[in-house]
């Protein structure tokens, strides 16, 4: 080591931690990372939060839908909650942003057209997200994000077909079930 040591080549400034760096960094590991290796080291994050994965995906699939935004595991574990236990409240300013009065027929129509699917993967929920958004000269951006308010809570998810693929049908039409019923509510009081 000394013979490799040069005192010229010592930066001069006070070193210093960096917490955004180092988030930076623990993110391009997990992106970098097997997802199967990913799932197994979310299990005890999830666990931690007392949420119940059985009653959800499975942590590899979670973790393939959200290893390139999150930060940390704990950011991980945080972000999938709406794969794994209901929520009973949306933010007032989500509600009035995208639960609007004027969707309350294409959210409508979206939850019959699921609840019709033969199979429930993202592939054919993105097909129906399209064609239910074409029929109203929408585009997907228009219909998805009303979708995604409703079934997760928030307004930041993995792309829409692939969550709704990890939340599962069942609690995506409850969800939506409940969505349409906000945008009747909020019809009826304007």
């Amino acid at each position: 080591m000394i013979s490799l040591f040069e005192i010229a080549n010592v930066n001069t400034s006070a070193s210093a931690f960096n917490p955004e760096k180092l988030h930076w960094l623990n993110q391009q590991h997990i992106i970098a990372s097997p997802v199967e290796s990913l799932g197994e080291i979310l299990t005890p994050y999830l666990r931690k939060l007392e949420l119940d994965i059985v009653n959800g995906p499975k942590p590899a699939e979670v973790a393939t839908a959200f290893h390139e935004r999150a930060e940390t595991m704990v950011h991980m574990a945080q972000s999938c909650l709406y794969c794994y236990e209901d929520f009973d409240v949306i933010d007032a300013k989500l509600i009035k942003k995208y639960l609007r009065p004027i969707l309350l027929t294409p959210m409508q129509d979206i939850k019959e057209r699921f609840q019709s699917l033969p199979n429930w993967n993202a592939a054919v929920l993105d097909e129906s997200i399209k064609s239910c958004a074409a029929s109203y000269d929408m585009n997907m951006g228009k219909l998805g994000q009303p979708i995604r308010v409703a079934v997760t809570g928030r307004s930041v998810s993995p792309p829409i077909d692939v969550t709704l693929a990890l939340i599962g049908r069942r609690r995506t039409l409850a969800r939506l079930d409940n969505a349409i019923k906000l945008i009747k509510d909020r019809a009826s009081s304007m």
